[in-house]
C-alpha cells in the first residue's frame, strides 16, 4: 500500500519491520527506518553507492499510516518569520533612519530564541541522535526560554534608547504622519489601491493563516498570494509587468543568493570536510573538559553554529560528545540541552551554513559580514542567558 504526502511516498507492508521506505528521488535510492524514539524516526537513506545520508521524520503515534513531516519544518517557519517581519518594518526603519543592523540582528534574536520549540528541527535531531524523548529534552528548558525572551526584550529597547541618543534632534524634524492620496506624487498615485485596502490586509491576514497551518508550502502560499493581489490591484498586463519589473532585480539577487549558499553548504558536507571538522573538534576538547563538557558545550554551542550545519552536528558531533561525557558520568539529557541552546538555534541568524541568514541579510540590505559583526556579541550573550538560567536549575550541570 502506498500513501503518497508531498513528494514522500511511504511503502508499506514491503518488508516487516522495520518499514522500507522509498522517498522521491531517483528509483535506486532506498531508505529504512534504523532507530526509533517515540513517535520520531531517523532513517538511512542509500543511492547506488553514494554516500549514506540521514534524515528524520516525526509519525503521529496511533497510527502506521500516519503523516510523516518534513525534518526541516522550522527551517521553514523562520523563512517565514523573516518574510513577515522584515518588510513589514524596514519602512519603519528607514523613515525614522535607525541603523538596519539593529533590525537584522533583533529579528535573528526572536527567531533564534523561539526555534527552541519541541517541534523545531535542532530539538527533533538532538532527541533522535542521543536517543530521548522530546518531553524530557525540552520541558525543563521552558523556564530559561521564558527569560531569554525577556533578554530578547532588553536588547531592543537597549537599541531603542540607543538609536534615539545617536538621532537626537533630527527625531523632531521626521513626520511619521501618513500623507494623504491626493499629495503623492502622480506616478507614485498609480501603485496606491486605497479602496483596495481592506481587501490587501484580508490577503495578507489569509496567507499568514495559511503559512501557520501549512496549508500549502511556503512558496505555494505567497506565488498564490502574488498571483491574486495582481490581478485584483492591477487589471491590465502593461501594470502588471511594470510591479513585476520593479521588484525583479532584489528578487533574482535572493534567488541566486540562496542557491549560493546551497551549493556551499553541499561543498562542505558532500566535500567531508565538516565530518572532518567534526571529529578534530572532538579529538581536541574532550581530553580538556571531560566532566565539565555540558557547561563548556552550552558555553560556545551558538558559536559553533558558524562551523557547522544541523545535520552534521547534532549526526556526527552530538553523539560523540554523549558517549564520551557518559563515561564522566554526565547525563546525556544534560549534553543535549546545552546543545540546543545555542547550535542552529540562537546560532542560526549568522551562519553561513543555513539559508536563512541569507533572506535575512538579504532583505534588510545589510552585508553577511556586518550583520555577523555586530550580531554576534547580542546573540552569544542572549545564549548565554540560556545556559545560566539552566545551570542555576540544574538543568545542565556545570
Amino acid at each position: 500500500m502506498e500513501k503518497e504526502h508531498g513528494i514522500i511516498v511511504i511503502v508499506e507492508n514491503l518488508f516487516t519491520d522495520p518499514a522500507f521506505w522509498r522517498i522521491g528521488g531517483a528509483s535506486d535510492e532506498k531508505s529504512i527506518v534504523i532507530k526509533t524514539v517515540g513517535t520520531l524516526e531517523l532513517i538511512q537513506t542509500q543511492s547506488g553507492m553514494r554516500d549514506l545520508n540521514f534524515r528524520i521524520r516525526s509519525r503521529k503515534a496511533e497510527s502506521r499510516n500516519a503523516d510523516y513531516y518534513d525534518d526541516d519544518a522550522s527551517g521553514r517557519l523562520r523563512g517565514d518569520y523573516i518574510l513577515i517581519t522584515i518588510p513589514a518594518l524596514l519602512p519603519i526603519y528607514d523613515k525614522l533612519k535607525m541603523d538596519r543592523r539593529m533590525l537584522a540582528t533583533i529579528v535573528a534574536a526572536g527567531a533564534g530564541t523561539m526555534n527552541i520549540v519541541s517541534w523545531g528541527g535542532p530539538m527533533i535531531r538532538a532527541a533522535t541522535a542521543l536517543e530521548v524523548s522530546l518531553t524530557e529534552l525540552y520541558n525543563p528548558m521552558i523556564l530559561p526560554q521564558l527569560c531569554d525572551l525577556a533578554d530578547c526584550v532588553v536588547v531592543a529597547v537597549m537599541f531603542g534608547l540607543k538609536e534615539k541618543k545617536r538621532l537626537g534632534s533630527e527625531l523632531s524634524h521626521i513626520s511619521v504622519e501618513i500623507p494623504r492620496f491626493e499629495d503623492l506624487p502622480a506616478e507614485e498615485q498609480a501603485k496606491r489601491r486605497p479602496k483596495l485596502a481592506a481587501f490587501n490586509i484580508l490577503l495578507i491576514v489569509l496567507t499568514i493563516v495559511a503559512l501557520v497551518m501549512e496549508l500549502l508550502p511556503p512558496a505555494g502560499c505567497f506565488m498564490a498570494a502574488l498571483c491574486i493581489a495582481m490581478v485584483v490591484n492591477y487589471h491590465d498586463l502593461a501594470g502588471q509587468s511594470k510591479r513585476m519589473d520593479e521588484h525583479a532585480v532584489a528578487a533574482m539577487m535572493m534567488v541566486s543568493t540562496l542557491f549560493g549558499a546551497s551549493c556551499f553548504t553541499g561543498l562542505l558536507g558532500g566535500g567531508g570536510m565538516l565530518a572532518a571538522m567534526a571529529e578534530a573538534l572532538c579529538n581536541l576538547l574532550l581530553a580538556l573538559i571531560m566532566g565539565h563538557i555540558a557547561i563548556f558545550i552550552g558555553i560556545f554551542a551558538m558559536p559553533l553554529s558558524l562551523m557547522f550545519d544541523p545535520d552534521s552536528f547534532y549526526y556526527a558531533v552530538l553523539p560523540v560528545l554523549a558517549a564520551t561525557a557518559g563515561r564522566s558520568e554526565v547525563p546525556t539529557l544534560a549534553i543535549g540541552r546545552a546543545a540546543i541552546s545555542g547550535q542552529i538555534t540562537v546560532g542560526f541568524p549568522i551562519s553561513p551554513l543555513t539559508p536563512s541568514t541569507l533572506l535575512l541579510t538579504g532583505l534588510t540590505g545589510v552585508d553577511l559580514g556586518e550583520h555577523q559583526k555586530h550580531s554576534f556579541i547580542w546573540l552569544w550573550i542572549i545564549s548565554l542567558v540560556i545556559v545560566a538560567v539552566a545551570a542555576v536549575m540544574g538543568v545542565i550541570p556545570i
